[in-house]
């Protein structure tokens, strides 16, 4: 009965997802420089921007990821997106939505093959969306204020708020889950010994208690990948 159920709901329930609407509307990414640096047709300067400096975090042998190398394909990547109206919108659509986010919307929610609703991809409003220039979204309030102006009389709804900040509580769970996961999934060497250091540190430095919330996922997606360049 289960089964047929969960049949039934793959089938005629639909699931809404807003993919791409931060990106395309809200403006996420657009800032002064970057549209500065594609207008000026400083690519090389953007791509060195973009790919952060130093060593990979967590990988023992820097041999893997040469950064050279990446900062060429990513600026090889910003010439493809440099004619776009946002350009920086288009380098992120087509590279971070559609290559990583789409997974989340298209597989992770969707394991029974339920049907994804996805109206900022709809063709018409992404064509308008796409063709908005950058400069429009600098400020991050087009998406606010379009929807305001569309439905004033449901402005008293809240629906446009900061970043909520997490509790300490959940933030020590974070960091405990961390620490878990390190002292299972790796060898003992120096970077798990670094990586479980900084671990510490959010647990009992108030000051880099929100260093989880990228120390978490980095962590585990450096401590995965290792392993499958390590077995090829």
């Amino acid at each position: 009965m289960f089964d047929l159920l969960s049949r039934f709901r793959s089938v005629f329930v639909a699931w809404w997802d807003g993919i791409a609407g931060d990106v395309l509307s809200a403006g996420l990414f657009v800032q002064d420089w970057s549209l500065r640096l594609f207008e000026e047709d400083r690519l090389d300067e953007l791509a060195d921007r973009l790919v952060l400096p130093g060593p990979v975090l967590f990988f023992r042998d820097q041999a893997l990821f040469p950064r050279a190398d990446a900062v060429s394909e990513v600026r090889t990547e910003l010439a493809k997106h440099s004619r776009a109206a946002n350009p920086v919108g288009s380098f992120n659509f087509w590279n971070r939505t559609r290559c990583t986010t789409a997974a989340s919307a298209f597989r992770l929610m969707a394991p029974e093959g339920q049907v994804i609703l996805a109206p900022y991809l709809d063709r018409e409003l992404w064509s308008f969306l796409a063709s908005l220039p950058g400069r429009m979204l600098v400020d991050h309030n087009f998406h606010r204020d379009a929807v305001l102006r569309a439905y004033p009389n449901f402005r008293d709804i809240p629906f446009f708020h900061k970043k909520v900040k997490i509790s300490p509580r959940v933030q020590r769970t974070k960091s405990l889950r961390l620490l878990a996961y390190l002292a299972t999934a790796r060898k003992p060497d120096l970077q798990q010994i670094m990586m479980m250091s900084r671990a510490l540190r959010t647990l009992v430095l108030p000051r880099h208690r929100d260093d989880i919330d990228w120390l978490l996922p980095a962590s585990v997606y450096c401590t995965e990948l290792e392993k499958l360049a390590s077995a090829d």
